[in-house]
C-alpha cells in the first residue's frame, strides 16, 4: 500500500492518523517500502525482480518467490499440469462418476489453513492427486467448498464428488469410510488449491527496451501471468493495481497464458536471464531475440494510465 491507497482507503480520517495508519502497515510488511523502487539486478539471474514487480505480485494476492520454474512447483507435489482440453479428453476417464439418482449431500465448511506437512494425508485420500494430473481451471474452481459434495455408495462407504462448473461433468474425489474425515479432507484440499494457485501464480516482468532497441520499444512493458492467476485476482483489478504503481509513461501488455505458453515463455525468459548475469553478449541477443518472437506471437495491446478507463 503506497500514498495513494492512504488516501483511497482511509478517506474519512484526518491526515495525520491515515499517516499513523499507513505507517502501521508499513511496520508490518517492511518489504513493501524497502522494495519499492529497486530494479532487478542483471548480473544475478536468481533475483526476482523489480520493485514494483515485487508490490504488484504481493498487493495481487500472489506469493513473490526467487524465480522458479512453474514445472517444479507442480512436480514438488508429484503431478502434472494439463490444459483442460487435454484433460476432458483423456487424462479424466478414469475418475469420472455417472449419477444415477442418488441423493447428494453438502460438506460443511471448516476453517483449515493447508500446510505442507499435511500434504501426505492429502495424497492417501484424493485419487485426483494420485492420477498424476490436474488441469488448470481446476486452480480456479478447485478452491470453492460449494463445488463438493457426496453420495452414499453400495459398499457403505462415502464418495467424495467434485462438479466441474459450466459442464455436465462430475469427478470422483476419493472415498471414505466415515463424513467427518471426508469433510476434513475435502476442506483441506481447498485450502490445498488457494495455496497452489498462489505460489504458481508467478509475475513475469519483460521491459521490451532490455530485448530491443528500438525506438518502439523503449516505453514498451509486458507484464505475463498463467490463466489460473485470474482466480485470486481478476483480471479488470490486476490492471488497475499495476497501472497505478507503474510510471505513467509507460504502454503496457497484459498477457495471461496457458500452462504450455507459460512455461515455454519461462525457459525462454530464464536463459535470457543467465546469459546477462553470465554477461554473455552473443548469447544475450540470442535469447532476446528468441524471447521478442515469442511475445510477438500476441498483438501488443497497449494500456497506460492516461488511457486507461476506469
Amino acid at each position: 500500500m503506497c500514498g495513494e491507497d492512504s488516501r483511497k482507503y482511509y478517506g474519512d480520517k484526518t491526515l495525520p492518523l491515515r499517516n499513523q495508519l499507513r505507517t502501521s502497515l508499513l511496520t508490518r510488511y517492511p518489504v513493501i517500502n524497502q522494495e519499492r523502487f529497486r530494479s532487478f539486478n542483471i548480473l544475478n539471474k536468481q533475483d526476482y525482480g523489480a520493485g514494483a514487480q515485487e508490490i504488484i505480485s504481493r498487493m495481487a494476492g500472489f506469493h513473490p518467490l526467487p524465480i522458479n520454474r512453474l514445472c517444479n512447483i507442480f512436480s514438488r507435489y508429484h503431478f502434472q499440469l494439463k490444459d483442460d482440453t487435454t484433460f476432458f479428453t483423456s487424462a479424466c476417464q478414469a475418475i469420472r462418476f455417472t449419477h444415477s439418482n442418488q441423493l447428494t449431500h453438502t460438506i460443511p465448511l471448516q476453517d483449515i489453513v493447508y500446510r505442507d506437512n499435511l500434504y501426505e494425508l492429502l495424497y492417501q485420500h484424493v485419487s485426483l492427486l494420485r492420477q498424476g494430473y490436474l488441469y488448470e481451471s481446476f486452480l480456479i474452481y478447485g478452491s470453492n467448498l460449494h463445488n463438493y459434495s457426496f453420495v452414499y455408495t453400495e459398499k457403505e462407504n462415502y464418495l467424495l464428488l467434485f462438479d466441474i462448473p459450466g459442464q455436465q461433468l462430475t469427478l470422483s474425489v476419493g472415498h471414505f469410510t466415515e463424513t467427518e474425515q471426508l469433510a476434513y479432507i475435502a476442506n483441506l484440499f481447498c485450502s490445498f488449491i488457494c495455496h497452489l494457485r498462489s505460489i504458481a501464480s508467478s509475475l513475469l516482468m519483460i521491459e521490451h527496451i532490455l530485448l530491443d532497441h528500438s525506438p518502439a520499444s523503449s516505453h514498451r512493458l509486458s507484464l505475463i501471468l498463467p490463466r489460473w492467476s485470474k482466480g485470486v485476482c481478476k483480471p479488470e483489478k490486476f490492471r488497475e493495481l499495476a497501472l497505478k504503481r507503474l510510471p505513467a509513461h509507460l504502454e503496457v501488455q497484459f498477457l495471461w497464458l496457458k500452462e504450455t505458453d507459460f512455461t515455454q515463455l519461462e525457459k525462454l525468459y530464464l536463459k535470457w536471464r543467465q546469459a546477462l548475469a553470465e554477461q554473455d553478449q552473443a548469447m544475450v541477443c540470442t535469447s532476446a531475440t528468441l524471447l521478442s518472437g515469442f511475445l510477438h506471437q500476441w498483438p501488443f495491446k497497449i494500456y497506460n494510465i492516461h488511457a486507461y478507463n476506469w
